[in-house]
């Protein structure tokens, strides 16, 4: 098996986020922007306002952002721990708000950014959605899972949902 570079991950990962809006090119704004956020965040010391890689990225935006709105079909599964600090759930609680009847939210009381495979209900609603594009009918709220469940959920068994067709 061919070996992965060590930054793949990283240079993904800037691909996505600085091809996905227009990054200011002006250093001088983002130098305002880092002193702006040393004093409102002092623990930050203005890292997250500072000259990331999009700054000086080689291609710009192809399209608009997309407006998230509550106008479409009801086809839209959030997935969400109470404690990710990639994704809070202030985040998820604002896209839910957003996307309003359109969406189900299935929040589990857990770390981390995985939702899924751990043995909560999360892992049923997904799973029985993708099986048969139905959500949830009401959004709901999951307790951690227990480290036996995550045991038993960890082992690589084919998922056969429980309702619904294939």
């Amino acid at each position: 098996m061919a070996q992965t570079s060590a930054d793949n991950s990283t240079a993904a990962l800037y691909a996505v986020i600085c091809d996905d809006v227009a990054w200011p090119r002006s250093v001088a704004l983002h130098a305002r922007q880092v002193a702006a956020d040393r004093r409102a965040w002092p623990v930050t010391a203005g890292m997250p306002s500072n000259l990331w890689p999009c700054a000086a990225w080689p291609t710009r935006p192809v399209e608009p952002p997309v407006t998230v709105t509550g106008h479409g079909p009801r086809n839209v599964l959030i997935l969400q721990n109470t404690r990710d600090s990639v994704t809070p759930l202030a985040s998820a609680r604002g896209l839910r708000a957003a996307l309003g009847r359109r969406a189900a939210m299935i929040t589990v009381d857990q770390g981390g950014h995985g939702v899924i495979g751990l043995g909560s209900c999360a892992d049923e609603a997904m799973n029985s959605f993708l099986a048969t594009g139905v959500l949830p009918g009401r959004d709901r709220f999951c307790p951690a899972p227990s480290p036996a469940d995550a045991v038993a959920h960890s082992t690589p068994l084919p998922y056969i949902p429980s309702v619904g067709p294939l």
